[in-house]
């Protein structure tokens, strides 16, 4: 138990230096329309590798921890679906780049970075499912930290956004290598998946799949779409302002995501019993919204100072988003436990349509709003679209069990957390110009929020076990 916790908390810092230190540094050190045009094929480059990744980290990572199929062979047959799919997005991103302003080197070299990272998570599925957590831990460490030196490598002997992307594509390449490697020397048991004879193409994969497919597609959209409006609408250095802002947000959703990781093979145990899957995750659910509030509480009052030193400066449009996100940061932690469920429960489908269904919502929004309130706006609807998603999961699990996490004692901890914003702000304002006073009482109401939602959700810390 010891051990997946400090494996875990060396993954979350290793993944937060290749996935969310890098873009802060670029936000820094680029200029504001190099930055939105970096970020702009980044996540035109991510949107595309939905198609190789098809739903396989959710769906073989699920069906590896409970050990439906054998092992080598649905890892066997989900790369060779993998390599298909991959011919498959070659041809739509020459599609895409005929119709785009882009240079050809910058565009197809973060396609083909973007590409070859879907294949390393995909290497590192079987490693989670099975919890060798210190294998996958080593893997994280290499391959973020190689990343994290030549992007910085890159930045400071050269400066352009092809240089970068260069960096990260040797980078993504030598962590493929590597993970390949450890696979091969450490894990004997996978012989067939350094070997891949494409002698089938087995439609099954496709079929049970697509389910996953859909929401993970519909998942990345829903966070990655308004960054493609937005530069369609309002231009490169309105992009990069915004995901200045976004990019914190995603760096902290990160503690949500490996928590995840480390309870899917948990909760998977507990699959064929209904009261145990509910009451592990019912805890599961009480963690993660104190975990959110802490987080969530702890950045919006420090948003500027945060800003400040990340980008050297205090910009108010990235100050004020960023505490926007704060409240969106929150319904994600939540939500994240409901989705689990309904995953290891195999209520994939009815997931998907919910999700489907706040992305339409999303995309209207965004496209009458951001026009007139521009980026606010944008934030804005980040908040809305994450609380309506959280409350759709929960109608979800109220209707698949019967069952809400949202009893009496957690609705008193959304109003001790309400009234903790409350505090903060009152605090922030009438002492913006004194940091000590700030600091001082920005850290009693933080102690006192999370003592008395420990106490109302009834946490004793003793008891947490991941294993």
């Amino acid at each position: 138990m010891v051990k997946n916790y400090f494996f875990m908390l060396t993954t979350l810092l290793f993944r937060m230096l290749g996935n969310v230190f890098i873009f802060l540094i670029l936000a820094k050190y680029l200029n504001a329309a190099d930055f939105g045009l970096f970020i702009y094929v980044f996540t035109l480059a991510l949107l595309l590798a939905i198609i190789v990744d098809y739903g396989f980290p959710l769906k073989l990572y699920r069906d590896l921890s409970k050990g439906k199929g054998d092992f080598d062979t649905l890892i066997h047959d989900s790369y060779n679906v993998k390599v298909l799919l991959s011919v498959g997005l070659s041809l739509v991103a020459v599609i895409i780049y005929v119709f785009s302003d882009i240079s050809f080197y910058f565009y197809f070299i973060v396609i083909f970075a973007a590409v070859i990272n879907s294949f390393c998570i995909f290497y590192t599925i079987p490693l989670r499912a099975v919890e060798n957590f210190k294998l996958d831990t080593l893997i994280s460490v290499v391959g973020n930290g190689a990343l994290f030196i030549l992007v910085m490598m890159a930045l400071y002997l050269n400066g352009s956004i092809e240089a970068i992307a260069t960096a990260i594509f040797i980078s993504r390449l030598f962590n493929l290598i590597f993970v390949r490697k450890c696979l091969a020397r450490y894990m004997n048991t996978l012989p067939s998946i350094l070997k891949f004879p494409i002698n089938r193409m087995p439609l099954d994969v496709f079929r049970s799949n697509f389910p996953f497919a859909i929401h993970l597609a519909v998942g990345t959209l829903y966070i990655q779409l308004d960054t493609i409006i937005i530069r369609n609408i309002l231009g490169d250095i309105d992009v990069g302002i915004y995901q200045s802002a976004f990019r914190i947000f995603l760096g902290l959703l990160i503690f949500s995501e490996v928590l995840n990781n480390i309870y899917i093979p948990r909760l998977a145990k507990f699959s064929e019993s209904v009261s145990s899957l509910l009451t592990e995750s019912k805890m599961m659910y009480r963690y993660l919204l104190l975990l959110g509030a802490v987080i969530s509480l702890s950045l919006f009052s420090s948003a500027d100072v945060l800003v400040a030193i990340l980008y050297g400066q205090a910009n108010p449009d990235i100050i004020l988003l960023v505490k926007l996100f704060t409240v969106a940061l929150l319904f994600r932690y939540i939500s994240s436990v409901n989705a689990t469920l309904l995953t290891i429960s195999d209520k994939q489908k009815i997931r998907v349509i919910s999700v489907s269904i706040v992305l339409s919502i999303s995309i209207v929004l965004n496209l009458l709003i951001i026009p007139i309130y521009g980026i606010m706006g944008a934030g804005v609807i980040v908040v809305v679209s994450s609380i309506l998603l959280s409350i759709s999961y929960e109608l979800l699990t109220v209707f698949t069990y019967k069952r809400t996490f949202l009893t009496y004692d957690v609705l008193i901890s959304f109003f001790i957390l309400l009234i903790g914003y409350g505090l903060l702000y009152v605090f922030n304002y009438y002492f913006a110009l004194d940091l000590l006073i700030r600091i001082v009482s920005s850290v009693s109401v933080l102690l006192i929020t999370f003592v008395v939602m420990a106490q109302v959700l009834k946490i004793k810390f003793k008891d947490v076990r991941l294993s």
